[in-house]
Parts: C-alpha cells; structure tokens; sequence
C-alpha cells in the first residue's frame, strides 16, 4: 500500500522537479515543434527560391528573344551586314541562356517546353543562315553579288545610250526612254518585289528592244553594242529579282519563326510563374502552420504547468496550513487536538509525526498533573512554600525519564539524605 501511497502522494521535492520537468518539458516540445517547422519551411523557402530562380531565367530568356526579334527586324530592313552579326551572336547568347535554364535546379516542370523552344531556336539559326546566305548573294554591299552586277549592267547600258540621245533624233530619244522606263522599274523593284512591277519592267524591256530595232543611220554601228548591253542588264535585273523574292520569303520564315517562339515561351513562363506562385503559397502556410503549432505548445505547456503548479501548491500548502493550524492549537495548551497528515509519506507527513510526537507528550504530562497524587506532607503543611519555594533545594523537580517518558519528582533535599544514608 506504502508503494501506491507514493505513487499517489510522491515527496515534495518530486512534485517539486516534477513542475520544473513539465516546463523543461514543454520548452522542448516547442523546440521539437519549432525544429519540424523550421525543417518545413526551410524546405518550402528553397523551393520556393528555386522557382523564382526558373522564372527569373525564363523571364531573362523572353527579354533575350525579344531583343533578338528587334534585332532580327533591324537586319531584313537594313539589310546591314553587321546586323546580321549582332543577330548571330543575340542568338548564340539566347541558346546558351536555354542550356543554363535546362541545367538549373527545379528544370524537370518544364523539360518539354524547353525541348520545344530548343527546335524552335535550331528552326530559327537555320533560317537565319539561310536569309544571310541570300543577303551575300544579293549583295550586302552596293558593288557586291547580284545588286552589283545589276549597278555594272545599268551603268554600262547608260554609257552607251545617253550618248545617242544628245543628238536629239527620233529613234535614240525613243531608245534612251525606253530605258529610262527599265531603270525606272528596277528602282521601284528596290522598294518592293511585285508582280506588277516585274511585268512593267518586261513591258519597258519589249519597247527597248523594239526601240533598238529601229536605229539606223549613223547610230546604226553602236545597235549591237547597245542589245548586249541590254540583254546583260536584262539579265542582271532577272536574277537580282529571283533573289530578292526568294530573301523576302525567307524573311517572313524567319518573323514565323519567332512567332512560332513566344506561345512556347509563354506556355513555359505560365508553368513557372504557377509552380513559384504555388510554393509561395506553401511557404506561407508552413509558416503559418509552424507559428500555430508553437502557439498550440506553449498554451499547452503554459496550461499544463499552471494546472500542475495549483496541484503541487494545493498538495502543499493545505497540509501546511492544516500543521500549523493544529501546530497554533497546541501552543496554545489544547493537547486534545488532531494532528493531520501523519499518514502521508512525504516531508510534511514527517513533520506531522514529529508533532505528533510533541502532543503525546503534552498529552501525557497533562495527564500527570492532573491525576490527583499525593503531595508530601511538607507540601501541604506549608502551601505558602509550595506555591512559592523560597529555597532552591525546596524546589520540586519535574524530568521526564528518556526510555519510559514518565514525570519524575526529586528534590535536592532528597538526593542529599539518600547521599548521607549509611550503607549497610
């Protein structure tokens, strides 16, 4: 029974640590909580600044095709030679920016669409190459490929007519306008390849050979000269314009290109801007489901330890209270009172029983006082001397024996006549 007694009642000093093990105790449930927390959030915070790293290199590559695409519209207008470089080495950049994001943390969400922009920025070097391939056979320079050859033509033509023209007949004024309307056409055709224009050089091209055809007279030695010439320049302007058709398909291929680009691109930075979106979201309830936890822990551990602290203070300082309570009564002279708590195991029980102890005694010497013993006849014969003894070796002395705890009564006169009596 003692053992389930103090399992039930422990000691003070264990009720005591037991209070400070249920604070120690709940400041390590709130740093277990704020561990697992921690360890979440951490998790949710680098994945949430992986994403945004993702879509920070999306967004680098859309700005990046962007300025190529600039830069693309720069090169067919000018049809520049060094906007042709700038377009390769934007381009080199851009697929190296591809490789980097491919390689990033977090690339899996989004491995198809960046496979898809891959042939997307193959389709559109490719076709870069192309069109710069035409550009070197047009010419980039005036006196280079077929725009040279069409300039040489031209100017050679208009060396050997204007001059048949300053004599002011008929026949070479015709001739050097019919020429003047081919010219006319090719600087149109320069602006813009048409079929309209095509045909109308073809119709100045018939009124110039029906124009050579009717020069005579002095004129009549420069006619095979002037035909070749013609036939040169009519040549020159033909494949100039075959190119030249074949550059502006290869132009608009190149514009397709990037408009083939920008929804694959845009399909990527919508999964990266919702992944990011989504682990912000994450990365905000794990906060707020950590920051609830621990506040659900210190409540519990507060309420915890203030339910234990008014267990432990109310085993504690009723018994107390009872103690000194039945403790104040006795000094008081009242033996008869109850002693509480000499039953319990712990610290006060012990300071019961030692009370306890104190009250038999006073119980007992009340009881000898009280019992009515004959007093000696010098007692009673001088009650003015027992009341107050004027004599120390008159003085009755009361001692308790230590093994029976009974009174004693001796008195110096006493142990002096036993100390006088002869032994015999």
């Amino acid at each position: 029974m003692s053992f389930f007694a103090r399992l039930r009642w422990p000691s003070v000093r264990v009720r005591v640590a037991a209070l400070s093990g249920v604070m120690v105790l709940g400041f390590a449930v709130i740093g277990g909580v704020f561990h697992a927390g921690r360890g979440d959030v951490e998790r949710a915070l680098d994945t949430q600044q992986i994403y945004n790293a993702l879509a920070e290199k999306a967004y680098q590559f859309r700005v990046q095709a962007d300025a190529l695409k600039v830069t693309a519209r720069e090169w067919t207008a000018s049809r520049l030679a060094h906007h042709g470089q700038a377009f390769m080495d934007q381009h080199r950049a851009l697929a190296a920016q591809l490789d980097q994001m491919n390689a990033a943390p977090g690339a899996d969400l989004i491995a198809a669409d960046i496979k898809a922009l891959g042939l997307r920025s193959t389709a559109l070097s490719e076709q870069a190459a192309a069109l710069d391939k035409l550009y070197k056979q047009v010419g980039y320079q005036a006196e280079d490929g077929a725009r040279g050859a069409l300039l040489s033509t031209a100017a050679s033509l208009e060396k050997l007519v204007r001059p048949l023209a300053s004599g002011g007949e008929p026949d070479p004024l015709r001739l050097w306008a019919a020429t003047l309307g081919m010219f006319n056409q090719e600087a149109r055709a320069r602006i813009l390849i048409e079929d309209t224009i095509l045909g109308a050089f073809e119709v100045e091209q018939g009124r110039f050979t029906r124009a050579v055809g009717r020069l005579g007279g002095d004129t009549a030695e420069a006619k095979p000269a002037i035909l070749a010439a013609g036939e040169a320049y009519q040549a020159a302007f033909n494949t100039w314009a075959e190119v030249e058709k074949k550059v502006s398909g290869e132009g608009e291929r190149l514009t397709g290109q990037f408009d083939l680009l920008v929804p694959a691109l845009e399909q990527l930075l919508a999964k990266v801007r919702a992944e990011a979106q989504a682990t912000n979201t994450h990365l905000i309830a794990s906060q707020q489901h950590t920051f609830t936890l621990i506040l659900w822990a210190m409540g519990g551990a507060l309420a915890l330890g203030l339910a234990l602290t008014l267990l432990v203070g109310r085993s504690i300082a009723l018994p107390l209270t009872r103690l000194q309570r039945a403790m104040q009564r006795l000094a008081d002279g009242d033996a008869s009172t109850e002693i509480p708590s000499t039953k319990e195991s712990d610290e006060i029980g012990a300071m019961a029983r030692t009370v306890l102890v104190f009250r038999d005694n006073a119980r007992e010497r009340e009881r000898l006082t009280g019992s009515g013993r004959e007093w000696p006849p010098w007692r009673r014969s001088a009650p003015a001397r027992s009341a107050a003894p004027s004599a120390p070796s008159e003085r009755p002395s009361t001692r308790f024996c230590p093994r029976s705890g009974r009174p004693r009564a001796t008195s110096r006169r006493r142990q002096a006549s036993s100390r006088a009596r002869p032994i015999t």
